[in-house]
Parts: structure tokens; sequence; C-alpha cells
């Protein structure tokens, strides 16, 4: 059973987490903003350990990554060499292995070029994720998933249904039994504009250049079917709207 039942935790601040044990893991982190901390399971006195950057973590699984309101954290080598786990604010994920998520709230963004197959769970649902490149998971109110692709390709599967994204699509999985809504395409230029796990980092994305191309692509594509796109952001939510082109006569 996990120790903590908040975001608030006894911490431990220390130059390297290390906690004896096999399999072990070896992460860096390499950007925190703010409170974040790493909670091991089954802890007994429910210590959490205060990250810093340059701090490495040199685990046994599982363990959880958690961060505070106004907090982000960015770890290095996840799960492979150069690959890249950013998690967002008010955020709490248990890392179960290397490809296996388990989220009690919050949001995350993975960059990975190499193809790998994922799960990601919440108490409410599941899901499988098998391709690569550059994209983001948020918990929903209920518990379920939005997935955001920036730019690669990703198949989405909940056991019965399975669905491809294309950069600049976003889907949601509800928490009845993992449904899967029809794909729905955000505006990337303004995604990035305005989204803390994208522009909140002093680091770049090995990504970066992919996600601009897969942006100005998508510009291009929205320019011949509209007017204009436009869009804000109310209450920590993205609205977008779009003006269609008059039919000439």
């Amino acid at each position: 059973m996990w120790a903590f039942s908040s975001l608030f935790f006894i911490s431990h601040p220390i130059a390297q987490v290390n906690l004896l044990g096999s399999p072990k893991v070896d992460l860096q982190v390499r950007v925190v903003h703010g409170d974040c901390f790493l909670q091991p399971k089954n802890s007994a006195e429910g210590k959490a350990f205060s990250l810093g950057n340059g701090f490495k973590i040199i685990n046994r699984l599982p363990f959880a990554l958690v961060s505070r309101i106004d907090s982000y954290l960015e770890i290095y080598n996840f799960p492979q060499r150069s690959n890249i786990l950013r998690i967002g604010q008010s955020s709490a994920i248990e890392i179960r292995n290397h490809y296996h998520l388990y989220f009690f709230q919050g949001s995350a963004l993975f960059s990975k070029r190499n193809t790998a197959k994922w799960r990601f769970e919440t108490d409410a649902t599941h899901i499988d994720v098998n391709g690569n490149g550059t994209w983001m998971v948020e918990t929903t109110v209920k518990k379920g998933f939005k997935i955001i692709l920036l730019e690669g390709e990703l198949q989405i599967t909940n056991g019965k249904k399975s669905i491809s994204l294309n950069s600049g699509e976003l889907l949601l999985v509800g928490e009845k039994e993992g449904q899967i809504s029809q794909k729905i395409q955000i505006d990337l230029p303004l995604l990035f504009k305005t989204c803390r796990l994208l522009n909140n980092f002093e680091s770049e994305l090995p990504s970066k250049s992919r996600i601009i191309s897969a942006a100005q692509v998508q510009a291009l594509r929205l320019k011949k079917r509209y007017e204009a796109v436009v869009g804000g952001v109310k209450d920590n939510k993205l609205q977008i709207w779009a003006i269609k082109k008059k039919k000439s006569k």
C-alpha cells in the first residue's frame, strides 16, 4: 500500500535516491520547478524524498513521482537513454515498471523515438499505447484519460477497440470500460505556446524540431479549410474556435 494520502509529505532532501534492491532504474532529474518528490511504495514511515536538479535515481520499482501545485519535473533517460518523462503540476504517478504507469492524478509528457508498448492505468480504467514520438497524458475528473499526440504515431487500445492517433489529435478515454472517443483535432501552434509541459522547462525536448514541423504542416492544412483558427485559455482549459471559409458562388 502507498503511504501517502496527499501531495504533502515529510520530505528528506538527498543528492541521490538509492534504495537497494533489484531491478534498478538509473534515471536523472534534469529539471525541477517547485516541490517534487519520490515516494517509495510500502514505506512504513511514509518518507518522501525531495528531488532537485541533477539528482540521480537508483531505485527499486515501484515508486511514485509526485509534484505539488505549480511544480514540474523532468526525468532524463526514461525509460531508456536520451528519452524524456515530464510530470505536470499536482501529479502523483506510480512507476510500476518502465512501461507501466499508474496515474493517481495529474499529467505527463513522454518523448521517445523507438517504438514501444505502454500501459497506463487509473483506479477506473486502463489502456495500452503502442508507438513512438511525443505525447501527453492527463487524467480527467472521473479518472479517465486525455491523450494528445504532438508528433509521431500512436495506437490506443482498450482491449476491445483500437484507434490510431496522428500529430495534433486528441483522444478521450472514458472511465467506463475504457471507452474511447472520436479523434479531435487541436491547434498545435496554440498548444505549443500555452502548455507548460512544453514551454516551462529550460531544457529542450529532443523532438522539438519534429513538433514544430508537425505544427507547421497542420497550420497549412487548417489555412486551406478555414479563414481563421482562434483560441484561448480559460480556467486552465484550452478553447479553440474555427471560422469556416465561405463557399464561393
